[in-house]
């Protein structure tokens, strides 16, 4: 009997994780921003695999073009 309770509340714990994983997942797919300067496709159709890597590779560049923070002892 003992057995099933455990397997009953790892069942419920797995399942209230999953819940919150896809909540999350999908919070984070709407809230991610496009790369600046980048058409997105045309009606909203998804870019080819070729274009995504394209968008991709300009945004990281974009973001390590700007300069970092220096710390406060270092000025």
């Amino acid at each position: 009997m003992r057995t099933v309770f455990t397997i009953v509340a790892l069942v419920l714990a797995l399942a209230v994780v999953g819940l919150l994983a896809r909540q999350q997942l999908s919070a984070s797919r709407a809230s991610l921003p496009s790369a600046p300067g980048v058409a997105p496709g045309a009606a909203g159709q998804p870019l080819p695999p070729t274009q995504q890597v394209q968008q991709y590779r300009q945004a990281v560049e974009a973001q390590m073009q700007q300069p970092r923070p220096l710390p406060a002892d270092a000025q």
